[in-house]
């Protein structure tokens, strides 16, 4: 494979040379010669993609995107879920803390039962 790279390398060079070569003479001559270059040009592209898909082991662009995008569906059901339950946590929080301090006030008014006598002995 590097011996196929290097020689077109080589062969792209040596037309991009000749091309210069070729300013001065006739356009047909320059013509060829930018079609050899870019003939041999899309070869060690192909080459070089070839090359690099014989030893990727990583799977193709696009199931790496559709792999993506569930994983992204699945992440963004699970906070939609976690922020519902956070939600409900914290109403019952909130509620739960009324309740506390209703709760508090209740037991309050038990533990000092002649808490209305003194306000009555004090207005009356």
């Amino acid at each position: 494979m590097k011996t196929e790279i290097t020689a077109i390398a080589q062969k792209v060079s040596n037309w991009k040379l000749e091309k210069e070569k070729l300013v001065d003479s006739n356009w047909q001559q320059q013509d060829e010669a930018a079609k050899q270059i870019d003939s041999l040009e899309k070869k060690l592209v192909e080459i070089q993609i070839l090359k690099l898909n014989q030893f990727k082991t990583d799977p193709p662009v696009e199931v790496v995107i559709e792999q993506s995008k569930k994983r992204c569906a699945h992440y963004s059901k699970k906070d939609e879920t976690s922020s519902r339950r956070l939600k409900i946590l914290k109403a019952k929080k909130v509620n739960s803390t009324r309740l506390n301090r209703k709760m508090n006030i209740k037991t309050i008014e038990r533990l000092n039962p002649f808490n209305h006598v003194k306000f009555h002995e004090a207005t009356g």
